[in-house]
């Protein structure tokens, strides 16, 4: 079974507020990421909010999505994906997925999983044109390593050591490394949905 942890409990410095509320196309920003995923191959699915994000979890309830609190956000992302992955520990994989990334697409996180099943001990990690990305797929043989972790750059720490395990898959996503921190990234994720709109509406 393959896990998937959203994490969803960052303090939105640079924002200046809760970003993952924020209205993207008529829905919260992490809201696209639930729906993206609660579609895909995943098979279980928890998402990690913090004190200053407690809006989320209600999101993640009318979803069905199981939420977990922590308290320890402000000492860096590693603490929720601890947290994360504590709660989806005995899956034989686990995905980690930022909230604050809307684009990433169902058939993209699906061709990660599929990569996964094919190769069962490695480490998977999209790709596109513009190079490496996220969400990346942890099998569970770094469970515990990925447990060890302290700071602010999460399971990269564990990425970074093993580059020899790492499985590289093709995605269609041309925004698997975009996320948005800030007023500017949360402007050009606006016209981005705009552009898709007028495009369909050509077609």
């Amino acid at each position: 079974m393959v896990g998937a942890v959203i994490l969803a409990a960052g303090l939105s410095r640079r924002m200046g507020q809760n970003k993952l509320t924020l209205m993207l196309d008529g829905i919260p920003i992490v809201e696209h990421v639930i729906r993206n995923l609660e579609v895909s191959d995943v098979d279980n699915i928890v998402l990690v909010y913090s004190e200053h994000t407690k809006e989320v979890k209600k999101i993640a309830d009318r979803h069905g999505i199981r939420s977990f609190r922590n308290d320890n956000a402000e000492e860096g992302l590693s603490t929720s994906v601890v947290k994360g992955l504590t709660e989806l520990y005995g899956n034989e994989g686990v995905m980690f997925l930022l909230g604050d990334q809307p684009f990433i697409l169902t058939e993209d996180i699906n061709s990660i999983v599929s990569k996964f099943l094919e190769n069962r001990s490695k480490i998977i990690v999209p790709m596109n044109y513009s190079g490496r990305g996220n969400p990346i797929l942890f099998p569970e043989k770094y469970f515990n390593e990925i447990l060890d972790i302290t700071g602010d750059s999460g399971a990269k720490q564990v990425l970074n050591r093993h580059e020899d395990e790492v499985v590289f898959v093709q995605v269609k996503d041309s925004k698997i490394q975009f996320d948005i921190d800030t007023p500017e990234d949360f402007e050009t994720a606006g016209t981005h949905f705009n552009n898709n709109i007028k495009a369909s509406r050509v077609k």
